[in-house]
């Protein structure tokens, strides 16, 4: 009778102490998932930061999104930083390589129909994750 009672009672311990278990698993998962979120916001702000820091040379009119020469240039010398230079594409739809100087020259004074400086189509293309990966530049 005496090797039953200490039997019960290791048993017992033994629930008691996966009990404990379990509600230290659970409260850690609890306590990991407003983290998970904090750093999923995080990510999405970075993703933002990357994109505006981009984006922020383009024109959007009437739904299209446009860039000067002056921007083209800017956004060239961007995507040349160590942020950028390895990630993100341009392609200058019919420019030959040329410098920065010339460009300008050639395309930089360049006018509309309404008098204004020359916007050219812009298309960028996003990975999975959000971030611009490619852009094209019509109309040069």
């Amino acid at each position: 009778m005496e090797n039953a009672s200490k039997a019960l009672l290791m048993a017992g311990s033994i629930l008691i102490a996966l009990l404990i278990i379990a509600s230290a698993v659970y409260l850690i998962d609890k306590a990991k998932q407003p983290s998970d979120a904090y750093y999923k916001r995080i990510s999405a702000q970075e993703v933002e930061k990357y994109n505006t820091e981009i984006t922020k040379n383009f024109i959007i009119e009437n739904g299209n999104t446009y860039i000067t020469a002056q921007g083209i240039i800017t956004l060239k010398n961007i995507l040349n930083t160590e942020t950028y230079k390895d990630f993100v594409t341009m392609k200058l739809e019919g420019v030959s390589t040329i410098d920065n100087e010339e460009f300008l020259k050639r395309y930089g004074t360049e006018r509309d129909n309404n008098n204004k400086i020359k916007r050219y189509q812009v298309k960028a293309e996003y990975s999975d994750q959000g971030m611009i990966n490619k852009i094209t530049i019509d109309g040069l």
